[in-house]
C-alpha cells in the first residue's frame, strides 16, 4: 500500500467513525430512531378530494423484488468529459436496466401514497398496501449496500428522498413501523457516508449534495433524528451559499449545454428543504440574502430567454424535458413565497398537477388538499 492509498484508507476509517458518532447514545445498532418531533409538508391534515373513489380490496400489486445488486450504475453521460452533458446511449441503456426495479418501486410507492392523499388518508387498503411494500424492502435491507460508482451513490440518494417522502404521506404515529423507520435511517447513514466529504470540497457541492440533503432531512422527520435534520440544513446552506448575485450556481454552470436544466434540477430539493425548515422554525428561504428567490428567478429568466444561460455557460443550451411538470415541480412551493414570471404562471397553470417521483409524487394535491 503506497502513501496515497494509506491516506485514503485512514480518511475512510475516520469518516466511518465520525458517522457512528452521529448515532444517539440511547439507540442500539438495531434501533436508529431518535426522539425529536418534526412537522412536515407531507403529513399535514387533508380534506378528501371530491372525485376520489375507494379502491378494491385486491388493488395492491405484488411487491417489486427488493433490489440487492451492486450500486455500480454507469452515468448516462459516460465519456462526455468535464461538462457531463453529452448523452451516451449505450451507457443510458445499461443504467435503465440496472435501475429498473428501483424505479418501479419508487413510482409505485408514489402512486399508492398519492391515492392515499386523495382519500384524506382514509382508505385503509391503500395504507396497508404501502406498508406491505415498505416492509418487504426494509426486511431485505435494500439500498444499504456499498456504492461503487458516483451514479450508484446518486441512485441511493434519490431513492431515499423518494421513499422517505412517500412514507411521510402516510402520516403514521411515531410509535408504529419501527422496522421501516430503522431501514430508512440505515439508508440515510449510507448517504451521509457517501457525501460527508463534500462539505470540505466546494467544487463538489452540486445538485447531488442537495438531493442527499433532502433525503436525509426527510429521514430525520421519519426517524425523529435531529442529527439527520441538521445534516439536511447544512447541505441546504452549502447550496444556498453558492448562489451568486445573478442567481447562478457555479458548479451547475459547469454542465455547459445542460446548465439551465441542472440549475432547475437543483431547485427541487432546495425548495423542499427550505419548506421543511420553515415548518420547523428555521428560515432557510432567507439564507444568503434569499438565495432561493434569486435562483428561481434566474431559472425563470432562462426559460423565457435561454441566451442568458448560453452566454453565462459559454454553450448553446439543450433544454429537453425542462417545461414538464416533473421538472418545474418546485414552482408549486416557490410561488407561495415569491412571484412567478408571466411565463412561470402560465406553465404552472398548464402543467398542474406538479409531481416528481424523487419528492414522493404529486406535490400539487398535498398543497391544495391541505385543510
Amino acid at each position: 500500500m503506497n502513501e496515497l492509498q494509506f491516506s485514503r484508507t485512514v480518511s475512510i476509517v475516520l469518516l466511518k467513525i465520525s458517522l457512528l458518532a452521529l448515532i444517539p447514545l440511547n439507540v442500539s445498532a438495531s434501533n436508529l430512531l431518535g426522539s425529536d418531533r418534526y412537522e412536515s409538508l407531507y403529513s399535514r391534515s387533508l380534506k378528501t378530494d371530491k372525485s376520489y373513489k375507494a379502491v378494491s380490496q385486491d388493488y395492491c400489486s405484488e411487491v417489486v423484488t427488493p433490489f440487492s445488486g451492486p450500486l455500480s450504475m454507469p452515468s448516462k453521460y459516460e465519456g462526455s468529459g468535464s461538462g457531463r452533458d453529452q448523452l451516451n446511449a449505450e451507457a443510458e441503456a445499461r443504467y435503465k436496466k440496472q435501475t429498473e426495479d428501483i424505479k418501479k418501486y419508487e413510482q409505485y410507492m408514489a402512486k399508492i401514497t398519492d391515492k392515499y392523499v386523495l382519500s384524506a388518508r382514509r382508505d385503509s387498503v391503500l395504507q396497508q398496501c404501502a406498508l406491505s411494500w415498505l416492509n418487504k424492502w426494509a426486511e431485505a435491507k435494500s439500498m444499504t449496500q456499498d456504492a461503487t460508482t458516483s451514479t450508484g451513490r446518486a441512485v441511493r440518494q434519490w431513492f431515499l428522498s423518494s421513499i422517505a417522502a412517500s412514507y411521510l404521506k402516510l402520516n403514521r404515529p411515531l410509535s408504529e413501523d419501527e422496522a421501516i423507520r430503522n431501514w430508512l435511517a440505515a439508508v440515510a447513514l449510507k448517504v451521509m457516508e457517501d457525501y460527508q466529504g463534500y462539505f470540505v470540497r466546494p467544487e463538489k457541492i452540486n445538485n447531488h449534495m442537495y438531493w442527499a440533503g433532502a433525503g436525509i432531512m426527510l429521514t430525520g422527520i421519519v426517524a425523529s433524528r435531529k442529527d439527520f435534520f441538521d445534516w439536511g440544513v447544512r447541505a441546504f446552506n452549502a447550496g444556498a451559499d453558492q448562489v451568486d448575485d445573478n442567481g447562478f450556481l457555479k458548479n451547475e454552470m459547469k454542465r455547459k449545454t445542460r446548465a439551465l436544466v441542472y440549475h432547475n434540477f437543483a431547485l427541487i430539493p432546495l425548495v423542499i428543504m427550505a419548506e421543511e425548515g420553515k415548518l420547523n422554525g428555521i428560515d432557510l428561504y432567507g439564507r444568503n440574502n434569499q438565495a432561493i428567490k434569486r435562483l428561481g428567478a434566474a431559472v425563470m429568466t432562462g426559460i423565457e430567454n435561454v441566451s442568458v444561460f448560453a452566454e453565462a455557460s459559454g454553450s448553446a443550451q439543450d433544454t429537453t424535458g425542462l417545461e414538464k411538470s416533473y421538472s418545474l415541480v418546485w414552482m408549486e412551493l416557490y410561488q407561495q413565497h415569491y412571484p412567478l414570471t408571466t411565463r412561470g404562471k402560465q406553465l404552472l397553470t398548464e402543467l398542474r398537477s406538479m409531481r416528481h417521483t424523487y419528492i414522493g409524487g404529486n406535490l400539487t394535491n398535498l398543497i391544495l388538499l391541505t385543510e
